[in-house]
């Protein structure tokens, strides 16, 4: 999608300066050229940043936002709560599940 739309704009960028200077068609090679290059890199630049061919690459590829502390600490509470067995309050009313009391 990317490569498409970057041709398409730099082919009508070219295609507009040839209607305005009279050089046609040149610009408008020009400008497919320039889209081609330019989407090809960037396509470089999202799919295989560790292949950027103009020094390193400052962006790192996340999939999802790191856990933050109180994130790790929550979830840690979480699967502690969830871990324990559960025990009902002493004032609470037997359920179904209960099994029988023995007198």
């Amino acid at each position: 999608m990317t490569l498409a739309v970057s041709v398409g704009l730099f082919a009508l960028g070219g295609r507009w300066l040839d209607n305005q200077l009279g050089s046609s068609p040149w610009l408008l090679l020009l400008g497919v050229g320039c889209g081609i290059v330019g989407g090809m890199l960037h396509l470089v630049w999202v799919l295989a940043p560790e292949l950027w061919p103009f020094g390193r690459a400052e962006r790192a590829v996340s999939i999802r936002p790191a856990a933050t502390a109180t994130d790790q600490t929550d979830q840690t509470a979480q699967t502690a709560q969830t871990a324990l067995p559960s025990q009902p309050a002493a004032d609470a009313a037997p359920s179904r599940d209960d099994p029988p009391v023995q007198p």
